[in-house]
């Protein structure tokens, strides 16, 4: 029998296990980080542009891709693997491009947020093993990674997902909240990167996030894969409206149309209060 241990419960007989301890670093042995190269499907400002081969390239055509703002050389897609003979950290996933690591490593706190894990750490593995200081929250209201994986990496594990509104409110448990609602709980009041795959909820989030500028300053850089070409036309020409500008994008070949697109504000995050 399992041993009973102290978390948050979401439904009847549903116990979903809370942050654990965080591991010493360095791990032994660290986790692979992959070095993932540009290739010809990647729009920034130190690629040609690729050919046209779509309206989604029409699109991404239409924007000035720009170098991270902590300067040129300084953005990389980020993703790991746990190097071990038995893996606890599955190779799925798709890497996600971070700019400012260095400057990642120097913030106190260095705050991440992970939306749509769906057990695919690969980016929060990345993440630990080139910055082990950032405080990396992965959420996800169906298939969190394993406690195993949780206990190696030391990630901070919630079963909730982002929404423009509190289930809670409705009469429902606490499965999707908002974003602020998730920053008070834990105690944040800014975010250094905001990762989002949620499969097509972005776009409600996204409308949601949009009216709300004071919570907009206090994240530095936005991380989403858009599911549709109007999706990615039409939000990726708010986020530019609100002071996001883009500084890469990848087409994403194993769901079509998939566009993962990463975008940093001019300045670093300020703070909610």
């Amino acid at each position: 029998m399992m041993q009973k241990t102290t978390g948050l419960k979401v439904n009847a007989g549903v116990e979903w296990l809370m942050p654990p301890p965080q591991p010493t670093y360095p791990l032994n042995p660290p986790p692979i980080v992959i070095e993932i190269p540009l290739d010809a499907k990647t729009y920034s400002a130190s690629m040609p542009l690729p050919p046209i081969a779509d309206r989604r390239d029409e699109i991404l055509r239409k924007y000035e891709f720009i170098e991270c703002r902590q300067g040129e050389g300084t953005g990389r897609l980020v993703a790991g693997l746990d190097n071990r003979p038995n893996p606890v950290a599955p190779s799925a996933g798709e890497p996600k491009f971070i700019c400012g690591l260095n400057e990642l490593a120097s913030r106190k706190p260095c705050i991440v947020y992970s939306f749509g894990s769906f057990n695919e750490i690969m980016f929060e593995v990345g993440m630990k093993g080139l910055v082990p200081s950032c405080e990396v929250y992965t959420f996800d209201p169906f298939n969190l990674p394993t406690q195993e994986s949780v206990d190696r990496f030391g990630f901070n594990v919630y079963p909730w997902g982002i929404g423009n509104q509190d289930t809670s409110r409705l009469g429902f448990n606490d499965r999707i909240q908002t974003l602020d609602k998730i920053m008070k709980k834990l105690g944040h009041k800014h975010i250094d990167v905001l990762k989002l795959d949620v499969e097509g909820a972005e776009v409600k989030f996204l409308d949601w996030l949009l009216k709300r500028n004071l919570l907009l300053k206090a994240i530095d850089q936005i991380l989403f894969e858009f599911h549709s070409h109007d999706a990615l036309e039409k939000y990726t020409d708010l986020l530019i409206e609100h002071r996001f500008r883009p500084v890469h994008a990848r087409v994403n070949d194993q769901y079509e149309p998939g566009t993962e697109i990463a975008f940093q504000s001019p300045s670093p995050p300020g703070e909610i209060i």
